[in-house]
């Protein structure tokens, strides 16, 4: 009976276990950029792509979408990648679809791909993206979102300018 029980109690347990992080995995993307005035009304952007599913699951697919017509030059795009522009003509872009062109470059879970670089004609901040996933065995997933500028953080800059500050008085005060 004691067996029984065990291996009853045993089996829920993993059937809970598997069936709990199956719920709790999903696809996730986050797009992080900078921006730099290039002066002129042209701006330059920077992009790092960043895969962050739980599902072990394959970035291979962004849209960018810009909330006004834009002219889009890119300057680097990884190798294994490439884009097409969306717009009214050749010169007026609406999003950009950027792609891995082989399975081989898709971006794997917990990894990021940085060097996609273009410039625009105005200032476009934060732009909204659809990011496509891939398990390389017939699932996909979709997710959206809005890309996101790099910003220094405040406090690791305060902390390093009192620790040198706190270094250079130590040696003052040695000397004294």
């Amino acid at each position: 009976m004691y067996k029984k029980c065990c291996l009853w109690l045993t089996a829920s347990i993993v059937i809970t276990l598997l069936i709990s992080s199956y719920a709790f995995a999903s696809p996730a993307a986050s797009l992080f950029y900078d921006e730099t005035g290039l002066g002129g009304g042209l701006w330059q952007y920077d992009y790092t792509f960043y895969n962050t599913s739980s599902n072990n699951e394959y970035l291979y697919s962004v849209y960018l979408d810009f909330s006004q017509e834009a002219s889009v030059d890119w300057l680097t795009i990884p190798a294994g990648w490439d884009s097409t522009t969306w717009g009214y003509t050749p010169i007026s872009t609406i999003f950009l679809d950027i792609f891995s062109t082989s399975p081989n470059y898709d971006i794997t879970t917990g990894s990021s791909l940085g060097l996609f670089s273009f410039t625009v004609d105005y200032q476009a901040g934060d732009l909204a993206y659809a990011a496509y996933l891939d398990n390389h065995q017939g699932g996909f997933n979709s997710i959206s979102g809005t890309s996101t500028a790099v910003v220094p953080e405040p406090v690791s800059l305060v902390l390093f300018l009192s620790g040198g500050a706190t270094l250079f008085l130590r040696r003052f005060l040695k000397r004294l």
